[in-house]
C-alpha cells in the first residue's frame, strides 16, 4: 500500500480532494478548476505526479483485483489484451496462474516503458507483448479476451462507449470483453468502497462507479451484450460478448 499512501498524501491529490464539497454541490469534477487543466492532461504535464499516481494505482489495484486470477475461468482464452493495464501487475499475475495464456499489455507509452521486469526480461516475457497507445483511439487487434480492469470508472459514458466499441471491433470472432469493476448496488445499500470510489471519480475526472444496469446500457451502445457477472468480494467481473 506504500504507493497508494504516497499518492493520497501528494500535493496534487490533497488539493483536489479538499474541494470535494464543491464537486458534490455541482455534480461535476473540480480537478480542472483547481489545477487549470483536466486530470489526464495534468498527469502528462507533471511526470512526477503521474509517477506517484501510477505507483498508487498499481498498489491498490493489486489489492482489489487479485481475486480475478482465482475467480474467473480463463481456460478458453488464448490471447488476453490488458487494456489500460498500467505497469502490468495484474497481467503478470494472470499469466503466472494460467500458463497456456499469452498476453498484451496496452497503455500509454510513458506507462508501459516502465512495465514490470517480469514481463520484459523474466520467464513471462516470451508470452507477453507490450504496446503503447491510446485506448480512446484504438486497441490492439486479434485478442479473444479484452480485460479492462478499473478503467471504465475513470471515464464518462461517451468515452466509456468509445473504449468499449474499440474493443468490440478489435476482438476476434467469439471474443469477449471483461470489465473488472467495483459495482454500485442497484438499490440503496451499504457499499463503502464503491461509494468512496464514486466520490473520488466525481472529484477527479467525471467518471463514476456504475450499477450493473448502467454497465449493461453502455455495452448495448458499444455493440456488446452482457453475458454474465462473476461476483467478487470487492471487484466483480462483467463479461460481455458481441451483440
Amino acid at each position: 500500500m506504500r504507493g497508494y499512501a504516497r499518492w493520497l498524501n501528494s500535493p496534487a491529490e490533497r488539493s483536489t480532494m479538499g474541494h470535494l464539497a464543491d464537486a458534490v454541490r455541482t455534480g461535476g469534477p473540480v480537478f480542472e478548476a483547481v489545477h487549470g487543466v483536466p486530470a489526464w492532461t495534468y498527469m502528462r504535464e507533471h511526470p512526477e505526479s503521474a509517477d506517484l499516481f501510477d505507483q498508487g494505482m498499481t498498489d491498490i489495484s493489486s489489492q482489489i483485483t487479485r481475486p480475478i486470477v482465482q475467480d474467473y475461468d480463463f481456460t478458453d482464452s488464448r490471447l488476453l489484451i490488458d487494456v489500460g493495464g498500467g505497469k502490468g501487475r495484474l497481467l503478470s499475475l494472470i499469466l503466472e496462474n494460467h500458463p497456456h495464456l499469452r498476453g498484451v499489455l496496452y497503455d500509454r507509452p510513458e506507462v508501459t516503458r516502465d512495465a514490470l521486469p517480469a514481463l520484459t526480461t523474466g520467464t513471462l516475457a516470451e508470452r507477453c507483448r507490450i504496446e503503447g497507445g491510446d485506448f480512446l483511439t484504438s486497441v490492439p487487434t486479434g485478442g479473444d479476451t479484452y480485460l479492462i480492469a478499473s478503467v471504465i470508472h475513470n471515464w464518462n459514458d461517451e468515452d466509456s462507449i468509445r473504449i468499449l466499441t474499440h474493443c468490440r471491433h478489435a476482438m476476434a470472432p467469439q471474443g469477449r470483453v471483461l470489465l473488472a469493476e467495483v459495482l454500485m448496488p442497484e438499490e440503496p445499500a451499504p457499499a463503502r468502497t464503491a461509494k468512496f470510489m464514486d466520490l473520488s471519480m466525481l472529484v477527479h475526472c467525471d467518471g463514476e462507479q456504475r450499477t450493473p444496469a448502467h454497465l449493461t446500457e453502455l455495452l448495448h451502445h458499444s455493440g456488446l451484450r452482457l453475458n454474465r457477472i462473476v461476483p467478487g468480494d470487492v471487484v466483480s467481473i462483467v463479461e460481455a460478448v458481441a451483440a
